[in-house]
């Protein structure tokens, strides 16, 4: 910051002052005044002159280059006082402000949502292993439902080879007792069970069974007569009218139906 000319100014005023005074001996009106005059008192010249020497001159930036005046700064409030800790006999709590702490309600919306996360997370992995154990359970049905066909068709199996082998079997008692002679397969047949002889006598031929049957005792014969014609009776209601099925008559091993 440049230094004010002053002091050219002073000279200036004290050259105009002397040759203010000269003149006024000149003219004998010099009397002696107080060395401190206002800026009221005198010409308008004197008076001009004692106000530059009284104040001083005014900063110019165009001819001292000096900066404007620095504008006056209004006064800050003043700050309340922090309280007392000790005012009510009690130690108040230090308050903590965190910048980076969210507000209240922020804060709680966010506990909140952390909270049904952690539900959802949750619900998620009891799904997941429901879903598990689904998966798990239906593989060890998958599983039994394969050892069970397989049972089922080693069932079928053995009982075809079954029938097979009674058919089998019928067949070759069928065809020995046709060769054999009336009487001697009326001697037999007069023993045997009627479960065991109905089977075969289906199987036969009529014309030989009719011979046998007329070698056969009265009894035997008239037994096995009213058998088969009970028998044929039977099959005739068992059997299913057009497209009807087969009625399945339950096992004693099989649970009784469901009421509703």
């Amino acid at each position: 910051m440049k230094r004010l000319r002053i002091f050219p100014a002073v000279a200036a005023a004290a050259a105009c002052l002397l040759a203010l005074k000269g003149l006024a001996v000149l003219r004998g009106a010099y009397d002696e005044r107080p060395a401190v005059a206002t800026a009221s008192d005198g010409p308008p010249f004197e008076r001009a002159i004692r106000t530059v020497r009284e104040r001083p001159s005014p900063s110019d930036p165009d001819i001292t280059g000096s900066a404007p005046p620095k504008k006056k700064e209004e006064p800050k409030p003043a700050e309340p006082a922090p309280p007392d800790p000790l005012a009510n006999g009690k130690p108040q709590p230090k308050l903590t402000f965190d910048s980076d702490q969210p507000p209240t309600s922020e804060r709680a919306v966010l506990e909140r949502l952390g909270e049904r996360r952690e539900q959802i997370e949750s619900r998620a992995r009891e799904m997941d292993t429901r879903e598990q154990l689904l998966r798990a359970a239906e593989r060890k049905l998958d599983s039994r439902v394969g050892d069970l066909k397989a049972l089922e068709e080693k069932l079928q199996t053995n009982v075809d080879n079954r029938e097979q082998s009674q058919a089998t079997a019928l067949k070759n008692l069928v065809t020995m007792y046709e060769t054999m002679k009336p009487k001697e397969a009326a001697r037999v047949f007069d023993r045997l069970d009627l479960k065991v002889l109905i089977p075969v006598v289906q199987k036969m031929n009529p014309r030989k069974m009719a011979e046998i049957l007329a070698a056969m005792s009265p009894e035997s014969a008239e037994r096995l007569t009213v058998a088969l014609a009970t028998r044929g009776e039977q099959s005739a209601e068992a059997a299913p009218a057009g497209n009807e099925l087969p009625r399945i008559a339950p096992s004693a091993n099989q649970p009784p139906p469901l009421r509703p």
